[in-house]
C-alpha cells in the first residue's frame, strides 16, 4: 500500500490572480473523456488538480495509454493493480510526474477550507511524497501569489511546511522521525533506489550531504 501525505495549500494574494488559479485548478468531471484520458480517477479532486495546472506533456501520456491493453486504464489506477503484482514497471509518465510534480500521481480527496476574495485554502492528500515541485512551478506561473504547503504523513513519520513565491523556495522546514541506524542505510542506497523527498530529508535532519 502506498503511503498518503495530507496536504493543507493556503494560496494568498490579489484577488483577481486568486481567482484565476482557482478556475484554472478545476476540471468537470462531467467531461469523462478528458477525465479518462489525463489518468484522473478520483472525481472529487476535480477542484484542483495538476492535470489541469502543470499537465504531464501528451506523448508520455499516450506512451503510457499504449503500454496498457486497454485505454481505459491510466496511471492513476496503477496503485490499486501494483500491489496485486498486475503492474510490475514504472512508466515515463511517472517518471515525469516524480520529477515535476513531487508524487506519481494526482491529488484527491481535494476539500476547500476556506475561499475568501485574498485567500484560498483546500485540503488535499498526495502518494508518497508532499507535491513540493508542483507547487513551485504553479507559483512561478502565478507570480504575486504566495503558496504555503503544511504536510504531515503518519504512514511515513514526517512532517514540514514550505513557502513559495515567484518559482522560488523561501522556506523549506521538515522533519523525519527515523532512528539514527536508518541514516547510514539510506546513504547506502543505489541513485534509483532513493526516494528522492525521502532520502533529502533525512540527511537534512541528520546533517548530513
Amino acid at each position: 500500500m502506498a503511503n498518503e501525505v495530507q496536504n493543507t495549500l493556503v494560496a494568498r494574494g490579489p484577488n483577481p490572480l486568486i481567482t484565476q488559479l482557482k478556475i484554472s485548478a478545476q476540471y468537470d468531471p462531467s467531461n469523462t473523456e478528458w477525465v479518462q484520458s489525463m489518468g484522473c480517477k478520483h472525481a472529487n479532486n476535480s477542484l484542483f488538480s495538476f492535470a489541469c495546472l502543470h499537465p504531464v506533456p501528451e506523448p508520455l501520456l499516450e506512451e503510457e495509454r499504449k503500454s496498457f491493453k486497454s485505454t481505459t486504464v491510466f496511471s492513476d489506477q496503477i496503485a490499486d493493480s501494483e500491489d496485486s503484482g498486475v503492474i510490475s514497471h514504472i512508466t515515463n509518465a511517472e517518471t515525469w510526474k516524480f520529477e515535476h510534480w513531487g508524487t506519481d500521481r494526482d491529488v484527491f480527496d481535494v476539500a476547500e477550507k476556506l475561499n475568501e476574495p485574498d485567500q484560498w485554502v483546500i485540503r488535499f492528500t498526495s502518494r508518497w511524497a508532499p507535491p513540493l515541485e508542483a507547487i513551485q512551478k504553479i507559483s512561478d506561473d502565478y507570480p504575486g501569489l504566495t503558496f504555503e504547503l503544511g504536510y504531515w504523513s503518519c504512514d511515513s513519520d514526517f512532517q514540514g511546511d514550505a513557502v513559495f513565491k515567484d518559482g522560488e523556495c523561501i522556506l523549506d522546514e521538515r522533519a523525519v522521525w527515523v532512528p539514527e541506524q536508518y541514516v547510514e542505510q539510506a546513504k547506502s542506497l543505489s541513485e534509483s533506489e532513493k526516494h528522492p523527498f525521502i532520502y533529502g530529508s533525512l540527511l537534512k535532519q541528520h546533517g548530513s550531504n
